[in-house]
């Protein structure tokens, strides 16, 4: 949501939907960051919550549809551990997501005057970029891919690019994977 409201000002120059939702974008990130990352590595994981009122609550099911990417076998092999409520594999669609997202509030920050929030969100999404890079990246393979809490590697699907929307990638990395599409 940080993305379109972010291009919604640049074409408008209209901060008033800016005021508004920063404060509710931040809290969401930080939510994540604190709700699906288990080993502190800000990486999400998908997960399911001890609240609502769900058919499949506290499943397997619930955490691997967390992503809107409904019966996804890119899923199927993770481990959802009942304990935490969590699938044991960090998810690279998600994560790409948020640090967009966070670097996306961060620009939003910085446009509204809240300089010293800018920098923090900046260092945030710079981290989770980072251990995008350091962690989803398969070298095997030549590209980003969930990866299992076990170090193993998960499918790739087409949210192994989004990295490269996020802004995430380098250049060898982006060339590598577009390779993978051509292929």
């Amino acid at each position: 949501l940080g993305y379109c409201l972010l291009q919604h000002y640049l074409m408008t120059g209209d901060k008033t939907p800016l005021f508004k939702a920063l404060p509710s974008l931040v809290r969401a990130g930080e939510w994540y960051l604190e709700n699906r990352n288990s080993e502190s590595k800000s990486l999400i994981q998908l997960g399911t919550s001890k609240t609502g009122r769900g058919s499949h609550m506290r499943t397997k099911f619930a955490a691997q549809n967390e992503a809107a990417m409904d019966n996804s076998p890119m899923y199927d092999e993770a481990v959802y551990n009942k304990e935490t409520g969590l699938l044991e594999q960090y998810d690279v669609g998600v994560s790409s997501m948020l640090a967009l997202d966070v670097e996306c509030q961060a620009r939003i920050a910085d446009i509204l005057g809240y300089f010293s929030l800018g920098r923090i969100l900046k260092d945030r999404a710079d981290k989770i970029k980072k251990s995008i890079n350091e962690y989803l990246w398969d070298e095997e393979q030549e590209i980003y891919a969930n990866r299992n809490l076990d170090g193993s590697f998960g499918l790739t699907s087409p949210t192994s690019f989004y990295p490269l929307a996020a802004g995430v990638a380098n250049e060898s990395r982006v060339d590598a994977c577009m390779e993978h599409i051509f292929n």
